[in-house]
């Protein structure tokens, strides 16, 4: 658009310099024509600006590291003028992800529509916005510019990759896991938390035969489900330091762990909690085996937070929640780190703890003093 201003002024100033060695009727009316132009082709492109519908769409919203997506842009022109030239760019500048174009120049007839396809690929895991950042329309000289904006986003995510590791040294369950996800009820002095009258929903297992007998009318037992022992794998999303296409490289090498490791669990039908620094602060998360909503899960956190992941430790050791297996995750190793390991160590959880840096012999000598499992990647 610079060019074309250049250009024209160049041309008004040839005009003016032969006015002022000619002057005659023709030359003073391709000078009017000269200035009377921009203005006519400012006012067309203006009147027509607002007559477009713009849409985007994601062909998908999950996908593999090296897979490919397309996001696909549809331009319709709904005013009788046609523009010459008409430029689409999309908001998709993320380390992330790998763009074939950002943007794409095109003409748009009247009453006509324009597709673009956009190819984008997965680089690094996570959850990444994409959208229009704008449809740019010039008038018909080329010396202006609309801007539309399309606040509209989708989300794409780009999943890790799960490979095989060596098992984890986990304590075993204390009952099996059902597939239908409910607890069955054993007659035991742990279970069985009261009595109370029949109701005609109960089943004829839940009837206490003796008291009813006792009382001359059907008393049914009162069951309180037996805990299970879950793993509980705690996720450290804080900013990952240094510059930001290493942070995205550490990142990513984290979570393919990360998922490998909650993969593993997920098929040997262990119930499993996901914690880590959530703004929503989910509490507590729901236990679950479902593999593929796990794999979503770990897919889209999002390393952005400064809050302390030690006292996270901290508020799980406090909790009234029954010992477990604890897999802890960790990019950095601070004091508050292993004063939630600690705590949860007092209370006797099965700690393992994965890091992906060399430990400092501090560190070391601290973890191993606790009975904790340590595992470097």
């Amino acid at each position: 658009m610079l060019k074309n201003r250049l250009t024209y002024g160049f041309i008004v100033l040839v005009f003016l310099l032969f006015v002022y060695l000619n002057e005659s009727p023709l030359t003073y009316g391709v000078l009017y024509a000269l200035f009377i132009l921009p203005i006519f082709s400012f006012l067309m492109t203006w009147f027509s600006k607002g007559h477009f519908f713009i849409s985007g769409s994601l062909n998908t919203n999950l996908i593999l590291k090296q897979e490919k997506a397309q996001f696909t842009v549809v331009v319709k022109n709904h005013h009788l003028l046609p523009h010459p030239m008409v430029c689409l760019r999309l908001d998709a500048n993320h380390m992330g992800l790998g763009l074939d174009q950002k943007e794409v120049y095109f003409s748009l007839p009247a009453h006509r529509a324009y597709e673009a396809i956009f190819h984008l690929e997965g680089i690094y895991r996570g959850e990444y916005e994409v959208g229009i950042e704008y449809l740019a329309i010039y008038d018909f000289l080329g010396l202006f510019k609309f801007k539309h904006l399309h606040p509209k986003r989708d989300f794409l995510t780009v999943t890790p990759n799960v490979f095989p590791i060596p098992p984890l040294p986990l304590d075993a369950l204390e009952q099996p896991v059902e597939k239908e996800g409910r607890l069955k009820h054993f007659e035991t002095s742990n279970t069985v938390s009261e009595l109370r009258p029949y109701q005609r929903a109960d089943s004829q297992r839940q009837i206490h035969w003796k008291a009813s007998a006792k009382r001359g009318e059907l008393i049914s037992k009162e069951f309180q489900p037996q805990p299970r022992q879950t793993i509980d794998f705690f996720i450290d999303n804080r900013t990952v330091s240094g510059k930001a296409h290493q942070a995205l490289e550490k990142e990513d090498r984290f979570m393919e762990y990360v998922a490998s490791s909650v993969d593993q669990c997920a098929k040997s039908r262990y119930p499993i909690t996901l914690h880590y620094l959530d703004p929503f602060n989910r509490v507590p998360p729901r236990p679950h085996t479902d593999a593929l909503a796990l794999y979503r899960e770990v897919s889209n956190i999002r390393f952005n937070h400064k809050d302390d992941f030690g006292q996270l430790l901290h508020n799980h050791a406090t909790s009234d929640q029954p010992l477990n297996n604890v897999v802890v995750f960790a990019h950095q190793v601070d004091e508050g780190l292993l004063s939630g390991l600690k705590a949860l160590n007092m209370k006797g959880h099965r700690l393992i703890f994965y890091s992906p840096e060399n430990l400092e012999n501090y560190h070391v000598e601290t973890l191993t003093s606790l009975d904790v499992t340590i595992i470097q990647f």
